[in-house]
């Protein structure tokens, strides 16, 4: 229901603007032929007569009125503000001063540029205090700020709390690697001190061995002999033995001397 009539308080005032009198003048023939295109709903083509008839005169607020009125048809509402601004500037009359910063914050209000469109409308009341759209839109606009607001906070609020959410998050797990890196120190220390001590008994038991064999006075386990001494003391067995052999020869073949029976 609030946004049928809200729907219905935006309208824009186009009043007399769209039924001027005939005028000789070329800026006001455009400006008449921009408001016939208007009327067909050719938002594009009285958008440029409108802009034609204010190349011919700058001054005119009419056409720098009916263009914001097209501009907004279009949906573009950042032009359609700068030129009822204009037509602002230019009316003479307090009434169209009054139509065009009502249309300058209707075209704020789309934007969602509610403070600037208060404002507008507030200066259209200042000039026509009786206007009861001008009143209903102004009070839909505060209204609009106010959410706007409040959820601007809202989301504040929420942000501040997932930098807080994230900042103990963050804490905790500095917490938990701090927690961990000492574990893992306290273990390896622990392990350390493992060692050290099997280290310690593994060298009582061998001073122990020692002194065992110290006290049992056992026989000094032969050198074993190299290679190349095991070879010499062979070969010297084998001249040893070649040579003994030779003598044996030697004497079996002289040998001694055997007594003969003698015959008689």
């Amino acid at each position: 229901m609030m946004k049928h009539i809200v729907t219905i308080f935006l309208g824009l005032f186009i009043g007399h603007t769209l039924l001027g009198q005939m005028f000789a003048d070329k800026d006001k023939a455009l400006v008449r032929k921009g408001n016939k295109d208007y009327l067909n709903g050719s938002f594009v083509e009285s958008e440029v007569n409108y802009k034609k008839a204010l190349e011919e005169n700058s001054r005119n607020a009419k056409a720098a009125f009916n263009l914001g009125d097209a501009l907004y048809n279009q949906q573009r509402y950042e032009d359609a503000a700068a030129q009822f601004e204009l037509a602002s500037k230019l009316a003479d009359d307090k009434s169209d001063k009054a139509e065009a910063l009502h249309n300058l914050g209707n075209s704020l209000l789309k934007k969602q540029d509610f403070a600037k469109s208060i404002e507008a409308y507030k200066n259209a009341l200042r000039l026509n205090p009786q206007d009861m759209d001008t009143k209903y839109n102004l009070a839909y606009a505060m209204q609009m700020m106010k959410q706007q607001q409040n959820q601007n906070q809202d989301n504040q609020d929420k942000e501040n709390q997932d930098k807080n959410d994230q900042k103990n998050q963050d804490q905790q797990n500095q917490d938990q690697q701090e927690q961990d890196q000492q574990e893992n120190q306290d273990q390896n220390e622990e392990k350390q001190e493992e060692q050290e001590n099997e280290n310690q008994q593994n060298q009582q038991q061998q001073d122990q061995q020692n002194a065992d064999q110290q006290e049992g006075k056992p026989q000094q386990q032969p050198q074993q002999m190299s290679k190349e001494e095991l070879e010499q003391m062979l070969n010297a067995l084998r001249f040893q033995e070649e040579k003994l052999q030779k003598e044996l020869q030697k004497k079996k073949i002289k040998g001694p001397r055997v007594k003969v029976e003698k015959d008689w």
